[in-house]
């Protein structure tokens, strides 16, 4: 602190103002960064507390299918000899089902850490969107045989510029998420249009919905829904979803009624702007 001797010096006076001033600001500084830096800790304790959670779901998530797999595959060893036709193919399909189920949990958990890796590379060629969603739903079919899924996709275009693998990725997880949050509604939409410079493609289910006050978190990492409770889940599809389609330009719009059901929009161009420098080289 710079003490004024009289009589009193306009130069100095002015030179201790300053001081004072920069003092001020270099405090007001100090207690800023401090502050950013609880955020910042207390963030990183969310994430690493959410991390953890998320891991110990991962393998409760897995103990499932491997049980339904083990138990499957046990009734058919005991029953060989007598076993029917109609029986085999029933256990065949709930193996099948479990082996979707852990492929889904792999592929969705070494997708997340690539993204959190910035290391997802999208390879933008010409693609069939109208045969993908298609296929994604004939795929979800054969899993889902207490569903139906009805679709109408006439007026989506069928080439766009996209990254195929990850557009299935997206598909995929809206399209198992829809028949997953309806157990007792068995009836999914799936409705395409677009125009020269946009596709859409929308996948409405009649399920449990998401409360109004939830719906911002939607697309945050590992976050579930309070509706999701007791319902096989990671909370990592979205996300997922969210940050693929955004890296071709796109957007994703959801409605929601809790109890009614919801309505996941994907919004593509059909020629994407090139990404980033640091994207195409995996960075």
């Amino acid at each position: 602190m710079d003490f004024l001797t009289k009589p009193v010096s306009l130069k100095h006076l002015a030179h201790s103002t300053r001081n004072a001033l920069n003092s001020v600001r270099a405090k007001r500084m100090e207690q800023r960064h401090l502050q950013n830096l609880e955020v910042a800790l207390e963030e990183q304790k969310r994430l690493n507390r959410l991390q953890r959670e998320f891991v110990s779901m991962v393998s409760h998530e897995f103990r499932t299918p491997l049980a339904i797999i083990d138990g499957a595959a046990q009734r058919m060893i005991r029953r060989k000899d007598q076993i029917s036709p109609e029986d085999l193919e029933k256990r065949a399909h709930k193996v099948r089902n479990a082996v979707v189920r852990m492929t889904d949990l792999i592929e969705s958990t070494l997708y997340a850490s690539r993204l959190d890796a910035g290391a997802v590379q999208c390879s933008v060629a010409e693609m069939n969107i109208r045969d993908l969603v298609n296929t994604t739903c004939e795929r979800q079919d054969e899993i889902s045989p207490n569903h139906e899924i009805v679709r109408d996709l006439d007026r989506l275009p069928r080439i766009i510029s996209a990254d195929i693998k990850l557009i299935d990725k997206v598909f995929t997880n809206l399209l198992s998420n829809a028949v997953k949050y309806a157990p007792d509604s068995p009836r999914i939409e799936v409705l395409g249009w677009g125009d020269d410079s946009w596709a859409a493609v929308s996948v409405k289910d009649f399920g449990v919905g998401i409360p109004k006050n939830e719906m911002q978190r939607l697309f945050g990492r590992y976050f579930r829904a309070s509706t999701s409770t007791g319902i096989p889940g990671t909370g990592i599809g979205l996300h997922i979803c969210k940050n693929f389609v955004e890296m071709h330009g796109g957007t994703v719009q959801v409605e929601s009624t809790e109890g009614q059901g919801t309505t996941f929009t994907v919004f593509l161009p059909i020629n994407p702007p090139p990404p980033p420098a640091e994207q195409q080289t995996g960075k």
